[in-house]
């Protein structure tokens, strides 16, 4: 779940400002990498996007939680792009909450699954 919330808030980040997007599913290729297949309208046209983010060691926890790629259908983003994006959208207070906020899902139970992260710090702290 903390995987998805991650790779969803990049989402605003990689497309246009002033896009409308929608996700249409979420995939977990393996425990490692998750693909979002989603819409963009903008100016009155509908776009397809994909977005597959893969996940390796955060030294900080020992998890395989850091978001080290994505590939989109623009193309992979380079190790500038990824350090800018973890650095200066995803690390910011309140940013993952904030991003997700901005996508609407096309099959709404899917953000039943999308928990916030205070939720899932509780459960893992026996709370």
């Amino acid at each position: 779940m903390v995987l998805s919330r991650v790779c969803l808030a990049a989402l605003p980040a990689l497309e246009a400002d002033g896009s409308r997007i929608t996700v249409q599913t979420i995939s977990h290729l393996s425990d490692v990498e998750i693909r979002i297949d989603y819409e963009t309208y903008q100016d009155g046209a509908f776009e397809r996007g994909v977005a597959v983010c893969a996940y390796g060691l955060d030294r900080a926890t020992g998890k395989q939680t850091a978001l080290v790629g994505i590939d989109t259908h623009y193309g992979q983003l380079s190790d500038t792009q990824l350090w800018t994006l973890n650095r200066f959208w995803l690390a910011q207070p309140g940013r993952i909450n904030e991003a997700i906020d901005m996508l609407t899902f096309k099959d709404e139970d899917k953000t039943a699954s999308i928990w916030p992260i205070d939720n899932l710090l509780a459960l893992l702290d026996g709370g």
